[in-house]
């Protein structure tokens, strides 16, 4: 067999069968925190087809949303958690209740390709009706580290914002073995007190260089992240802003990760 003969086999044949997947060290799980306006865009319009088609063309496995309606008249009573669900095809997903309003719920919610095993909503401190949606997500078997994954949307003062990030500490350490990841809308900057008192036990994908989440259209500042807990071999490989074209008035924030247990024959 010819030297060219071989090449041309590896590319068209084997790779696109992954038979050489095994020389990665792990695979990607790509992570998107939204804050949807209940699909309300700029032009005033109600619209969850555009966010979803937002969501989709990332095609993450996880995805945070803010501001999320259940069963509210202003939204035509529609369950927007469900409803996107079935958009994205995004087969498990849970909702967490931040207040009671307009004859249903509204808060925040999760969508997700991996099964999620139990979920529960986190009550913030504040005069404010904030919460944290704290789910734990199955893996695949391969993974020797669970997941808990976390979608929350923090108080417009910062005192309350402080106590929340202490409040949501103290909870987690009861899983300290656990990859954690905590994305959301937390009304806060990258040097404001909140987001550094984060940072002491967390660490933020878009710490070397924010990325503007806000105002979505020509946005001049970052209040969305991903931070995260993850063992020392996981990697982050990217980090970005993506325009939304003003289907809300935040911009989705997403970053990719290298889990290294995981297989990528999933």
């Amino acid at each position: 067999m010819t030297t060219k003969l071989f090449t041309w086999l590896v590319a068209h044949l084997f790779l696109p069968l992954g038979l050489f997947a095994s020389t990665n060290p792990g695979e990607q799980v790509k992570v998107m925190t939204y804050n949807i306006r209940h699909g309300k865009g700029l032009d005033q319009k109600i619209n969850l087809a555009r966010i979803a088609k937002i969501i989709t063309s990332e095609n993450p496995h996880l995805v945070a949303l803010q501001e999320v309606d259940q069963k509210v008249d202003r939204s035509k009573n529609i369950d927007q958690t469900k409803e996107l669900a079935r958009l994205t095809k995004m087969p498990f997903f849970a909702f967490g209740s931040s207040i009671s309003f307009g004859g249903g719920k509204y808060g925040n919610a999760i969508l997700s390709k991996f099964p999620i095993k139990n979920s529960f909503s986190l009550a913030l401190p504040g005069r404010e009706k904030r919460s944290a949606l704290i789910a734990e997500v199955k893996l695949p078997k391969s993974a020797q580290t669970p997941l808990t994954f976390i979608s929350t949307h923090f108080a417009l003062d910062e005192k309350s914002r402080q106590s929340s990030v202490q409040l949501i500490n103290k909870k987690l350490a009861a899983i300290p073995h656990h990859r954690i990841i905590l994305a959301g809308d937390l009304n806060a900057t990258p040097k404001s007190a909140p987001i550094l008192s984060f940072l002491k036990s967390w660490k933020n994908t878009t710490a070397r260089k924010p990325r503007f989440t806000v105002p979505s259209l020509k946005p001049s500042s970052q209040i969305d992240y991903i931070l995260y807990r993850l063992p020392k071999s996981d990697q982050i490989t990217q980090t970005k802003a993506i325009n939304d074209h003003g289907a809300s008035d935040h911009r989705p924030l997403v970053s990719t990760f290298k889990l290294t247990d995981l297989k990528a024959s999933r």
